[in-house]
């Protein structure tokens, strides 16, 4: 029986990661960081410090990596100005966990303060039970932190949770949890790793109600 679900945000509930992909590569190429189209897929789904950390790591105190992220984020926010895209089925899904008393949630890397605002823009803040940021935890993903805390606030049972997610880092994140990893893609597809890590692999939120109805007999 699936009481509860938890969502990823950028990916999984947006259609936001082909945005924040362009914003990275255009900003990364203004402010002269090589190779930094090739660093994005292992930066999806961590939080801002852990980024920019990462940043450092690799390009060092030479370069003002906090500024060029910041300028990054600042394109981003640029895009959406205008409108925040929902990926397919996501309305569907929050209106039929609705109808059904499944309590759901958030758990998203990014701060709480451009959570809110997309969410709202995007016209799906209110369908959640809880939104938990990479600002209310200690450790960002891949450690499972984030989707506890979400847990947490929803007073789930692990195994009557689902956990969906678009990012390697975030079903990494919800298998070390132990609760169910739901994979689906969108920029990255499934490797052998997050095949053996996944519960499942969906090709939409569609994918994910016929799931649920399967399970809950419905």
């Amino acid at each position: 029986m699936i009481k509860y679900i938890i969502f990823d945000k950028d990916g999984t509930l947006l259609d936001t990661e082909k945005i924040f992909r362009r914003a990275w590569i255009e900003v990364g190429d203004e402010w002269g960081f090589e190779g930094i189209e090739e660093l994005y897929p292992s930066i999806m789904g961590n939080s801002d410090e852990f980024i920019i950390e990462k940043l450092y790591n690799i390009y060092g105190a030479d370069k003002d990596c906090r500024a060029f992220y910041n300028a990054r984020m600042d394109r981003i926010m640029e895009m959406l100005e205008k409108n925040v895209p929902l990926k397919d089925g996501c309305v569907e899904m929050l209106e039929f966990a609705k109808a059904n008393d499944i309590s759901i949630a958030v758990a998203t890397s990014t701060s709480r303060e451009r959570a809110e605002k997309n969410l709202k823009k995007a016209g799906i803040w209110h369908y959640f039970d809880a939104i938990v940021t990479g600002d209310m935890v200690e450790r960002s993903k891949p450690a499972p932190d984030i989707f506890i805390e979400a847990a947490n606030l929803i007073g789930t049972e692990k195994e009557e949770c689902l956990i969906c997610e678009d990012s390697y880092n975030g079903i990494v994140a919800a298998h070390a949890s132990g609760m169910i990893p739901i994979f689906i893609p969108d920029m990255l597809q499934a490797d052998e790793k997050i095949e053996k890590l996944a519960y499942m692999i969906c090709h939409s939120l569609f994918d994910v109600i016929e799931f649920v109805k399967k399970e809950n007999k419905i």
